[in-house]
């Protein structure tokens, strides 16, 4: 399977977790690695699922970190990964461009839909280390200063 049909299913399973949220809850996916299927993962080789969705607190056994608080005005999603360092990728964002979130450049794509509010997206590999962050969340949700704001604060943190 291609890295981007992969993406895209990953995406679908992510929305229909979502989906079940209630506003005010959050919850963590963690995936497993593609490669490794131990003793640890047995609740989710268990549920014939490559996922676990779990309550927070981090572990450092998944590769992949998916996080999502859903409020009344909508969600806020963060993820946290190993970044594929060399990795092409392509956007289909109408806006794009480079913010910074301390002394780390990031990349805040917006997207914008005919009777839909804008949905900003911002990424980064944050210096000195091989995780790449992403936050993402629409307009109605947070404004695109509240989401830098918070990308800056997610940053800071070790």
């Amino acid at each position: 399977m291609s890295a981007e049909a992969d993406a895209e299913r990953r995406s679908n399973i992510i929305n229909e977790i979502l989906d079940q949220l209630k506003p005010g809850t959050s919850a963590a996916i963690y995936w497993l690695p593609k490669n490794e299927k131990k003793d640890e993962n047995a609740e989710a080789i268990k549920n014939k699922k490559e996922y676990v969705v779990k309550e927070i607190p981090t572990s450092d056994k998944f590769d992949y970190v998916h996080v999502v608080y859903r409020g009344a005005k909508g969600g806020i999603t963060v993820e946290v990964r190993q970044a594929e360092l060399g990795a092409k990728t392509g956007s289909n964002a109408t806006g794009v461009e480079k913010v910074m979130l301390g002394k780390n450049e990031a990349v805040l794509m917006t997207y914008k839909e005919d009777n839909q509010p804008d949905f900003h997206w911002i990424v980064w590999i944050k210096n000195g280390s091989d995780l790449e962050y992403s936050v993402r969340a629409k307009d109605t949700a947070v404004s695109k200063e509240e989401l830098i704001k918070l990308a800056k604060q997610l940053n800071e943190h070790k």
